[in-house]
């Protein structure tokens, strides 16, 4: 059997990412995923991922990649 290749980057967005991303502060930046975490019906402290924070933004996933790593 193949093996899949390990991503080289991170499949989980942080408010990091989002914010040198969107070159929002900290705070705009959490509040943003906040958002997208009420509007995806998660719960606080789950996770989102590289997907759904590209479904709910204009942003593509090649786009935000670079920011991952």
């Amino acid at each position: 059997m193949a093996k899949v290749p390990k991503p080289t980057h991170r499949l989980i967005v942080d408010v990091k990412a989002v914010s040198r991303l969107t070159h929002l502060s900290i705070r705009a930046s959490r509040n943003l995923l906040t958002e997208i975490r009420k509007k995806l019906g998660k719960a606080k402290r789950e996770w989102i991922t590289l997907r759904e924070f590209c479904e709910m933004t204009p942003f593509k996933i090649e786009d935000v990649i670079p920011y991952l790593e």
